[in-house]
């Protein structure tokens, strides 16, 4: 998972050994507190799972627009910023999104 942001805009890469699609997530849709978790907590090398609607862009990317995300697995060691990971358990805890 590689990631561009824009404001309040971010795209990802997304690879899963078969090929690669771009998601778009946005705070309009997400919300300021689950788009900012996602930045927050979610790492390149995690599993995910990203739902919404599929569009082609400009360009002709193929590309999925969040409505709502899953992590499946994080990548361990589960550090990012500074936090070990009985810190990011409480704060996937913590989070209501």
């Amino acid at each position: 998972m590689a990631l561009r942001g824009h404001g309040g805009v971010t795209f990802l890469d997304i690879n899963d050994g078969s090929g690669k699609i771009q998601a778009l997530i946005k705070v309009d849709k997400l919300g300021e507190k689950g788009y900012q978790f996602f930045l927050d907590v979610f790492d390149i090398a995690d599993l995910v799972e990203i739902k919404g609607k599929l569009f082609k862009t400009k360009r002709g990317e193929k590309t999925i627009e969040a409505e709502d995300y899953k992590c499946f697995q994080r990548h361990l060691p589960c550090l990012k910023n500074g936090m070990d990971c009985k810190m990011l358990k409480k704060k996937f805890k913590e989070k209501d999104i």
